[in-house]
């Protein structure tokens, strides 16, 4: 599994994304959102899940700051994973 030395790699992540100070951090799969999950504080999803919230912005601390998180699927990912991807951008261009 991926997660577990990226999560060893905690103290590296965590100053690299302060050094970085990003208002925005994108995930790409399960993997990467598992490890975020580790670093910041806040109620992210334990997976993606293919539904009406796929694509949505989620709002977490991580060192006395907001993080935006927006989560999405991992260009491999399975096709139900790549359909709400394709709705996503559908509505994402449209507005």
């Amino acid at each position: 599994e991926i997660v577990r030395p990226a999560v060893d790699e905690r103290p590296r992540l965590v100053a690299e994304l302060a050094a970085a100070q990003p208002t925005l951090v994108v995930t790409l799969g399960n993997a990467a959102l598992r490890v975020l999950r580790e670093i910041v504080d806040g109620a992210l999803p334990k997976k993606l899940a293919p539904d009406a919230q796929y694509g949505r912005r989620i709002a977490v601390r991580f060192q006395e700051r907001v993080l935006h998180v927006l989560p999405l699927a991992h260009p491999a990912a399975p096709e139900a994973y790549q359909d709400a991807h394709d709705r996503w951008m559908a509505e994402s261009n449209a507005s």
